[in-house]
């Protein structure tokens, strides 16, 4: 009787330094939870030149119809609002190509900008997770600041104070991010609809370990602190880099695609292996 691997499907939105971290959380899903991975890339353009010399074995790359967004954008959009439109428009063809899919996935994984996505969970019976490529500070910025109020917004833009974050280092005035600054533009409003469908997924995957960030770590755990504001659970599972990166091929272009791979380097700590992919048996599937 032949066994079948459970299947995972990771979404990646356009850009190389998206895909990039997406296919080395696919690789570590196989290699190390003997998963079967599907990677679902969506693009605003031609992707024919793209090499997957480096994971043809490993993983099965789909490239999804491109999406137009000419329509919908002016020189003044933000490559930020501009990614959130793509991964909406590209709902349907998610939709229709887990669909034809033999087995559906038993899990969903899409990255920040994929959190509309994740409605797709409930519709084929997927377990719903978010991957964060960059750090848990981020998470907890992107989580906390939906659930403040104005005057608690104007103290930091207005008045130029630190933003504090429970349990976490506050944000200076002079590091904040810029979906922040400008409550009125349409970046402020998806940022903010991210950070509250973030807390709808089952679970937040995060490119760091414990070491390196214990402190935030701790307080996206802690009912008193951030947990109320992300529900979800986080699991670090960093970290997450690209063993032989082709500069050609890094330079490809996936829509917004020549921008450096925003991705950590380091060396996997030996527990990382038992911390994702772990119980996808008897239907219980917990990553």
């Amino acid at each position: 009787m032949k066994i079948t691997k459970p299947c995972v499907a990771l979404v990646a939105s356009p850009g190389m330094g998206h895909l990039i971290p997406i296919i080395e959380l696919g690789k570590r899903l196989v290699t190390c939870h003997e998963l079967d991975v599907t990677i679902f890339v969506v693009t605003s353009g031609d992707v024919s030149s793209l090499s997957q010399a480096s994971c043809q074995n490993l993983l099965n790359i789909v490239f999804l119809p491109p999406v137009d967004i000419s329509g919908l954008v002016d020189s003044a959009t933000s490559i930020y609002t501009q990614l959130a439109i793509m991964m909406r428009l590209a709902l349907p063809h998610l939709q229709a190509a887990i669909s034809a899919m033999e087995s559906h996935p038993v899990a969903l994984i899409v990255d920040l900008f994929g959190t509309e996505l994740l409605v797709l969970g409930g519709e084929f019976k997927m377990l719903r997770y978010i991957f964060i490529t960059s750090n848990a500070w981020y998470l907890a910025l992107n989580t906390y600041v939906p659930t403040l109020d104005k005057n608690e917004l104007d103290k930091h833009v207005e008045n130029q104070e630190p933003l504090w974050i429970p349990g976490c280092q506050p944000v200076l005035f002079d590091d904040t991010f810029g979906p922040i600054l400008d409550r009125k533009n349409q970046m402020f409003v998806e940022f903010v609809r991210v950070g509250i469908e973030i807390s709808m997924a089952d679970g937040v995957l995060v490119n760091t370990w414990q070491d390196l960030e214990p402190a935030t770590l701790d307080a996206l755990g802690d009912e008193n602190k951030l947990k109320r504001a992300i529900k979800a659970p986080v699991y670090a599972v960093g970290p997450l880099w690209w063993d032989s990166l082709d500069q050609t091929n890094h330079r490809t272009g996936l829509g917004f695609g020549v921008e450096p791979a925003k991705i950590h380097l380091g060396a996997t700590p030996p527990y990382r292996k038992q911390c994702i992919g772990k119980h996808f048996q008897n239907g219980e599937y917990c990553i």
